[in-house]
């Protein structure tokens, strides 16, 4: 039987505006996808932004000229801790004829199966002002307990992040620019965290193992730092 579709990956344009969508993206999530007269919008399936298509692209050709999109869904991710400054993420795109039933056949059976939960992510973040805790993060063991605050009061980033022992006792912060800044505080989620790695420096540093949560984080108040 013929074959009566096109299926190919597509690496998408991304901004800032999608970087807490890829952050928490997995392969085979489904996207939907919104067109205007200049791009092709990729979207999770809350409705945020994962990155963009040219209108010159081969994807909305292949619209153009009459075949339908049988699926899209996500491919692979690289999220900001991976060096990239807002993540990556690429789509893997089925257009072709719907009533054919081969297409449909594929539509159903290979591309529209349920997925399987996808399993629980994490994320390797390291933290800042680790200068200003030594004494604390040479205490910190591999797989210890943090927890993380938003200072909601602190003078310098309204939007901080508080790393801290199960004790209280500040370990460092999350970074200004970090993608889960904008994971917490526009999109409402928490996150849990333990300590990945410990760098005996000087100076001293931690690395945290970060996992997002549906739970807001609490507040903690700004202690100065002396």
């Amino acid at each position: 039987m013929a074959r009566s579709f096109t299926q190919k990956n597509h690496k998408l344009t991304v901004t800032a505006e999608c970087a807490s969508a890829i952050a928490t993206a997995a392969a085979e999530d489904p996207v939907t996808i919104e067109r205007s007269a200049k791009l092709l919008r990729f979207l999770d399936a809350e409705g945020r932004l994962l990155g963009t298509l040219t209108a010159r692209h081969a994807v909305v050709k292949a619209l153009d000229q009459g075949d339908s999109l049988l699926h899209c869904s996500i491919a692979w991710t690289y999220d900001a801790s991976d060096g990239l400054p807002y993540g990556l993420a690429s789509v893997r795109v089925v257009t072709g004829d719907a009533d054919d039933e081969t297409a449909k056949w594929y539509a159903r059976e290979v591309w529209g199966k349920p997925r399987e939960p996808r399993p629980v992510r994490s994320y390797a973040i390291g933290l800042v002002g680790g200068g200003h805790f030594q004494d604390v993060i040479l205490t910190c063991k591999l797989n210890d307990r943090v927890v993380l605050y938003w200072e909601t009061d602190n003078p310098y980033d309204p939007g901080a992040i508080v790393a801290k022992t199960v004790e209280g006792r500040t370990v460092g912060y999350i970074p200004r620019a970090n993608w889960l800044q904008s994971v917490i505080h526009k999109d409402g989620c928490g996150a849990t965290a333990s300590i990945k790695d410990v760098q005996i420096g000087p100076p001293a540093s931690v690395q945290l193992e970060v996992t997002v949560s549906g739970d807001p984080l609490d507040e903690s108040r700004y202690q100065t730092i002396i």
